[in-house]
């Protein structure tokens, strides 16, 4: 029979007296290395396959890049943010549970929670970039950025304004580690796609290769921003959250 587990607001120990704390600092350090890895490796190898050589390319690095390549869809990569960001509504989903009897601190962590939960269906689906659909047939368009992000910006606001007016009810700390986890978020999506966009649609002289492998570069700090956001929030929430184990069962509470 597999151990209960009890999720409550309790501070402390477990009834036993004998517990150990899940250690999530090493976990996070983990995520940073596999993203930073694959982030690196993807671009690199992209850029490595399309440079021009004599010398035959052997085809695992094509399926490596493939696999790694942060602008490509449905790779590991896409994967790893898409649980990443799972991840985080999940904590902040437990966190909701735990503080169900107080509706102000319920309500600013189930937001948050389904915010998560949108922006890994998001990266699954890629729906943002959809909006490029919409914005076409609504004759939205812009000459130096990517007509979707016009049309996300509003959004984007609202629900940045939602989440700060939520966000009021948790924790100082852990309200101002999610701002700073969705400004690097941000920044990446919007900023630096935008800068990737002017490569691409604005004439600035260069050859086709020198503004490929700037656009490449661009590809790095955006998915590498985006993701170091999401792991930031996630490291936010289960910094949050003490995670006790022993033989009763694994009991979950907050700091607060």
């Amino acid at each position: 029979m597999p151990e209960p587990i009890a999720i409550d607001d309790r501070k402390g120990a477990t009834a036993d007296g004998t517990s150990s704390t899940l250690d999530t600092g090493r976990f996070i350090k983990y995520l940073f290395i596999i993203a930073v890895t694959m982030s690196v490796l993807g671009v690199a190898l992209n850029i490595y396959l399309k440079t021009p050589s004599e010398l035959p390319k052997p085809s695992i690095v094509g399926v490596a890049m493939i696999l790694m390549y942060a602008n490509a869809e449905a790779n590991l990569f896409a994967w790893f943010s898409i649980l990443t960001l799972a991840a985080m509504g999940v904590a902040f989903a437990t966190a909701a549970l735990i503080k169900r009897d107080d509706k102000r601190q319920f309500r600013a962590y189930l937001v948050i929670a389904i915010v998560a939960f949108a922006l890994s269906a998001d990266e699954g689906a890629t729906l943002h970039e959809r909006l490029g659909n919409v914005a076409s047939r609504i004759s939205v368009a812009s000459s130096f950025t990517y007509a979707w992000i016009v049309l996300a910006i509003p959004v984007v606001i609202a629900v940045g304004l939602l989440l700060l007016w939520v966000a009021r009810a948790i924790d100082r700390k852990l309200r101002n580690r999610l701002i700073l986890a969705g400004v690097v978020f941000l920044a990446g999506a919007a900023g630096v796609e935008t800068l990737g966009a002017m490569l691409i649609k604005l004439d600035h002289g260069l050859s086709d290769y020198t503004t490929f492998v700037l656009h490449d570069v661009t590809v790095f700090f955006e998915e590498g921003m985006e993701i170091t956001g999401a792991i930031l929030g996630l490291r936010a929430i289960l910094s949050h959250l003490r995670i006790e184990r022993s033989h009763a069962g694994i009991t979950v509470t907050t700091l607060d």
